[in-house]
């Protein structure tokens, strides 16, 4: 098993490392560090998604066709460790998590969908 990172990858870590250098306000960043709980200052949160917005990269964790990245597991990896290491709030949880809920609701749907059809 090769646990090195590919040249894309390590390509990618430093586009999200320039863009965080260059994009990332230091007040949003501060208030990404002194946050005590999930969620940072709604204010700087909000501006800090914007700024992602702009970039398309506000919902990662979305399908590409509803404006989702298609990332990798890896590059989703680097980026919350890049996110982490500049001070960045996090993203909102929706932006993280649509997509797996989102497909799994879709199979458990078609699922009771096809189970009530067969009744």
């Amino acid at each position: 098993m090769n646990l090195d990172w590919s040249a894309d990858e390590l390509a990618f870590q430093a586009e999200v490392r320039q863009f965080l250098t260059e994009k990332l306000p230091p007040d949003v960043a501060r208030a990404g560090r002194l946050m005590t709980s999930v969620y940072a200052d709604h204010d700087k949160g909000m501006e800090w998604q914007h700024i992602l917005h702009e970039k398309g990269w506000a919902a990662p964790g979305w399908r590409p066709e509803h404006g989702g990245c298609d990332w990798t597991t890896a590059q989703h990896y680097l980026f919350s460790r890049e996110r982490v290491a500049a001070g960045a709030p996090p993203l909102s949880p929706w932006a993280s998590t649509w997509w797996p809920m989102s497909s799994w609701n879709s199979a458990r749907r078609r699922r009771r969908t096809s189970s009530c059809r067969a009744s």
